[in-house]
Protein backbone atom coordinates (compact mmCIF):
# COMPACT_ATOMS: atom_id res chain seq x y z
CA UNK A 1 0.00 0.00 0.00
CA UNK A 2 1.67 3.21 -1.11
CA UNK A 3 1.03 6.61 0.93
CA UNK A 4 -1.77 8.60 -1.24
CA UNK A 5 -4.04 4.75 -0.72
CA UNK A 6 -2.69 5.07 2.88
CA UNK A 7 -4.16 8.62 3.23
CA UNK A 8 -7.24 7.55 1.26
CA UNK A 9 -8.24 5.32 4.05
CA UNK A 10 -7.29 7.07 6.64
CA UNK A 11 -9.57 9.82 5.64
CA UNK A 12 -12.59 7.54 4.39
CA UNK A 13 -12.34 6.10 7.78
CA UNK A 14 -12.37 9.34 9.95
CA UNK A 15 -15.55 10.62 7.39
CA UNK A 16 -17.22 7.17 7.87
CA UNK A 17 -16.69 7.77 12.26
CA UNK A 18 -16.50 11.33 12.60
CA UNK A 19 -16.28 11.86 16.23
CA UNK A 20 -19.56 13.20 18.02
CA UNK A 21 -19.76 16.38 20.24
CA UNK A 22 -16.04 16.14 20.20
CA UNK A 23 -15.69 13.46 22.78
CA UNK A 24 -12.27 11.56 22.80
CA UNK A 25 -10.19 10.00 25.14
CA UNK A 26 -5.90 9.57 25.63
CA UNK A 27 -5.51 6.69 23.37
CA UNK A 28 -7.34 7.89 20.24
CA UNK A 29 -4.90 10.88 20.65
CA UNK A 30 -2.07 8.79 20.97
CA UNK A 31 -3.16 6.31 17.98
CA UNK A 32 -3.42 9.42 15.85
CA UNK A 33 -0.26 10.89 16.68
CA UNK A 34 1.58 7.56 15.83
CA UNK A 35 -0.37 7.58 12.32
CA UNK A 36 0.45 10.68 11.81
CA UNK A 37 4.34 10.13 12.21
CA UNK A 38 4.76 7.05 10.51
CA UNK A 39 2.70 9.09 7.93
CA UNK A 40 5.25 11.72 8.28
CA UNK A 41 8.34 8.67 7.34
CA UNK A 42 6.26 7.83 4.15
CA UNK A 43 5.90 11.40 3.29
CA UNK A 44 9.49 12.03 3.42
CA UNK A 45 10.11 8.24 1.03
CA UNK A 46 7.28 9.72 -0.85
CA UNK A 47 9.01 13.04 -1.69
CA UNK A 48 12.37 11.27 -2.25
CA UNK A 49 10.84 9.04 -4.56
CA UNK A 50 8.51 11.23 -6.46
CA UNK A 51 9.85 14.59 -6.49
CA UNK A 52 8.90 15.04 -9.70
CA UNK A 53 5.15 15.21 -8.62
CA UNK A 54 3.95 18.42 -7.97
CA UNK A 55 0.55 18.05 -7.51
CA UNK A 56 1.42 14.75 -4.94
CA UNK A 57 3.82 17.27 -3.21
CA UNK A 58 0.96 19.74 -2.37
CA UNK A 59 -1.63 17.09 -1.65
CA UNK A 60 0.51 15.51 1.19
CA UNK A 61 1.77 19.28 2.21
CA UNK A 62 -1.98 20.04 2.14
CA UNK A 63 -2.96 16.93 4.48
CA UNK A 64 -0.33 17.17 6.56
CA UNK A 65 -1.22 20.46 7.55
CA UNK A 66 -5.21 19.23 8.14
CA UNK A 67 -3.68 16.27 10.16
CA UNK A 68 -1.74 18.33 12.27
CA UNK A 69 -4.65 20.93 12.20
CA UNK A 70 -6.90 18.29 13.58
CA UNK A 71 -4.21 16.96 16.31
CA UNK A 72 -4.22 20.23 17.82
CA UNK A 73 -7.89 20.40 17.67
CA UNK A 74 -8.32 17.02 19.40
CA UNK A 75 -5.25 17.96 22.23
CA UNK A 76 -7.54 21.71 22.62
CA UNK A 77 -10.62 19.19 23.16
CA UNK A 78 -9.26 17.32 25.70
CA UNK A 79 -7.72 20.29 27.46
CA UNK A 80 -11.40 22.00 27.21
CA UNK A 81 -12.92 18.57 28.67
CA UNK A 82 -10.41 18.69 31.66
CA UNK A 83 -11.86 22.09 32.51
CA UNK A 84 -15.16 21.55 31.71
CA UNK A 85 -14.85 18.67 34.59
CA UNK A 86 -12.96 21.10 36.64
CA UNK A 87 -15.70 23.19 36.14
CA UNK A 88 -18.64 21.19 36.74
CA UNK A 89 -16.67 19.85 40.10
CA UNK A 90 -16.82 23.85 40.93
CA UNK A 91 -20.29 24.12 40.08
CA UNK A 92 -21.43 21.25 41.85
CA UNK A 93 -19.72 22.73 45.11
CA UNK A 94 -20.71 26.12 44.07
CA UNK A 95 -24.13 24.58 44.09
CA UNK A 96 -23.36 22.69 46.89
CA UNK A 97 -22.45 25.69 49.18
CA UNK A 98 -25.46 27.45 47.28
CA UNK A 99 -28.56 25.02 48.79
CA UNK A 100 -26.57 25.39 52.06
CA UNK A 101 -26.32 28.85 52.10
CA UNK A 102 -29.37 29.16 51.26
CA UNK A 103 -30.26 26.90 54.38
CA UNK A 104 -28.67 28.93 55.90
CA UNK A 105 -30.44 32.13 54.97
CA UNK A 106 -33.83 30.10 55.59
CA UNK A 107 -32.84 29.94 59.22
CA UNK A 108 -31.56 33.41 59.42
CA UNK A 109 -35.38 34.50 58.02
CA UNK A 110 -36.92 32.75 60.56
CA UNK A 111 -34.79 33.93 63.33
CA UNK A 112 -35.19 37.55 61.35
CA UNK A 113 -38.73 37.06 61.92
CA UNK A 114 -38.87 36.23 65.18
CA UNK A 115 -37.03 39.00 66.01
CA UNK A 116 -38.46 41.33 63.91
CA UNK A 117 -41.63 40.34 66.15
CA UNK A 118 -39.64 40.78 69.22
CA UNK A 119 -38.78 44.01 68.43
CA UNK A 120 -42.21 44.94 67.57
CA UNK A 121 -43.13 43.82 70.95
CA UNK A 122 -40.44 45.65 72.53
CA UNK A 123 -41.14 48.74 70.68
CA UNK A 124 -44.36 48.70 71.95
CA UNK A 125 -43.95 48.80 75.55
CA UNK A 126 -41.45 51.35 74.61
CA UNK A 127 -44.16 53.52 73.32
CA UNK A 128 -46.74 52.41 76.42
CA UNK A 129 -43.73 53.54 78.36
CA UNK A 130 -43.10 56.74 76.89
CA UNK A 131 -46.99 57.29 77.32
CA UNK A 132 -46.95 56.67 80.74
CA UNK A 133 -43.48 58.98 81.05
CA UNK A 134 -45.20 61.83 79.49
CA UNK A 135 -48.07 61.56 81.64
CA UNK A 136 -46.05 61.32 84.54
CA UNK A 137 -43.63 64.44 83.21
CA UNK A 138 -47.36 65.80 83.43
CA UNK A 139 -48.65 65.10 86.67
CA UNK A 140 -44.73 66.16 88.14
CA UNK A 141 -44.88 69.45 86.60
CA UNK A 142 -48.43 70.13 87.94
CA UNK A 143 -47.32 68.64 91.15
CA UNK A 144 -44.09 71.01 91.07
CA UNK A 145 -46.07 74.62 90.15
CA UNK A 146 -48.81 73.50 92.97
CA UNK A 147 -45.58 73.35 94.92
CA UNK A 148 -44.08 76.06 94.16
CA UNK A 149 -47.11 78.06 94.45
CA UNK A 150 -47.52 76.51 98.28
CA UNK A 151 -43.82 77.50 98.60
CA UNK A 152 -44.81 81.30 97.92
CA UNK A 153 -47.80 80.54 100.42
CA UNK A 154 -45.72 79.44 102.62
CA UNK A 155 -42.75 81.82 102.61
CA UNK A 156 -45.24 84.58 102.51
CA UNK A 157 -46.77 83.61 105.98
CA UNK A 158 -43.19 83.08 106.82
CA UNK A 159 -42.45 85.99 106.20
CA UNK A 160 -45.44 87.84 108.00
CA UNK A 161 -44.29 85.67 111.02
CA UNK A 162 -40.55 86.38 111.05
CA UNK A 163 -41.79 90.46 111.12
CA UNK A 164 -44.35 89.29 113.84
CA UNK A 165 -41.81 87.72 116.02
CA UNK A 166 -39.60 90.42 115.07
CA UNK A 167 -41.56 92.82 116.64
CA UNK A 168 -42.39 90.22 119.24
CA UNK A 169 -39.10 90.07 120.09
CA UNK A 170 -38.48 93.83 120.52
CA UNK A 171 -41.34 93.93 122.64
CA UNK A 172 -39.93 91.50 124.98
CA UNK A 173 -36.39 93.24 124.66
CA UNK A 174 -37.82 96.72 125.75
CA UNK A 175 -39.96 94.53 128.38
CA UNK A 176 -36.69 92.25 129.65
CA UNK A 177 -34.68 96.33 130.04
CA UNK A 178 -37.81 97.47 131.98
CA UNK A 179 -37.60 94.55 133.89
CA UNK A 180 -33.94 94.63 134.53
CA UNK A 181 -34.43 98.10 135.45
CA UNK A 182 -37.22 97.34 137.83
CA UNK A 183 -35.31 94.64 139.13
CA UNK A 184 -32.31 96.97 139.61
CA UNK A 185 -34.75 99.32 141.72
CA UNK A 186 -36.27 96.20 143.68
CA UNK A 187 -32.67 95.32 144.42
CA UNK A 188 -31.46 98.35 145.95
CA UNK A 189 -34.69 98.85 147.60
CA UNK A 190 -34.29 95.76 149.25
CA UNK A 191 -30.87 96.25 149.96
CA UNK A 192 -32.32 99.65 151.78
CA UNK A 193 -34.99 97.62 153.43
CA UNK A 194 -32.17 95.06 154.22
CA UNK A 195 -29.96 97.75 156.25
CA UNK A 196 -33.39 98.82 157.96
CA UNK A 197 -34.42 95.61 158.73
CA UNK A 198 -30.66 94.76 160.69
CA UNK A 199 -30.95 98.82 162.43
CA UNK A 200 -34.37 97.43 163.41
CA UNK A 201 -33.38 94.33 164.30
CA UNK A 202 -30.68 95.86 166.93
CA UNK A 203 -33.16 98.50 168.36
CA UNK A 204 -35.31 95.22 168.89
CA UNK A 205 -32.71 93.44 170.51
CA UNK A 206 -31.56 96.80 172.37
CA UNK A 207 -35.73 96.64 173.31
CA UNK A 208 -35.57 92.87 174.71
CA UNK A 209 -32.86 93.41 176.70
CA UNK A 210 -34.43 96.68 178.49
CA UNK A 211 -37.58 94.68 178.42
CA UNK A 212 -35.83 91.74 179.66
CA UNK A 213 -34.10 93.85 182.45
CA UNK A 214 -37.26 95.64 183.13
CA UNK A 215 -39.30 92.25 184.05
CA UNK A 216 -36.64 90.91 186.03
CA UNK A 217 -36.96 94.15 188.33
CA UNK A 218 -40.70 93.78 188.38
CA UNK A 219 -40.34 90.59 189.49
CA UNK A 220 -38.08 91.69 192.45
CA UNK A 221 -40.66 94.21 193.49
CA UNK A 222 -43.38 91.89 193.26
CA UNK A 223 -41.40 89.73 195.72
CA UNK A 224 -41.18 92.95 197.84
CA UNK A 225 -44.68 93.57 197.89
CA UNK A 226 -45.94 91.28 200.73
CA UNK A 227 -43.35 93.18 202.75
CA UNK A 228 -44.46 96.80 202.12
CA UNK A 229 -47.88 96.31 201.56
CA UNK A 230 -49.02 96.57 205.72
CA UNK A 231 -46.97 99.90 205.51
CA UNK A 232 -48.69 101.35 202.35
CA UNK A 233 -52.19 100.52 203.69
CA UNK A 234 -51.29 102.12 207.04
CA UNK A 235 -50.96 105.02 205.27
CA UNK A 236 -53.49 104.98 203.10
CA UNK A 237 -56.10 104.86 206.15
CA UNK A 238 -53.80 107.59 207.91
CA UNK A 239 -54.94 109.56 205.14
CA UNK A 240 -58.20 108.79 205.03
CA UNK A 241 -58.88 109.53 208.59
Amino acid sequence: MNAIQFLKEKITNHTKFPVKNHEVNGAEVIEDLEVESSLELNGKEISATDSEDHLTTNLMSTVFSIIEERRKLLMLVKDYKDKLAHSQAIFADVLKEKNFLEGVLKEREDELLVLQKQIEAEQQKYEDLMEDHKALRVNELNERLKLQQRIKELQADYDALSEECRKIQEEKDREALANKEKIRKELERYNHLQLKFNELSEENKVLMDKLTSFAKQISALNLLNPFLLPDREDADLNKAN
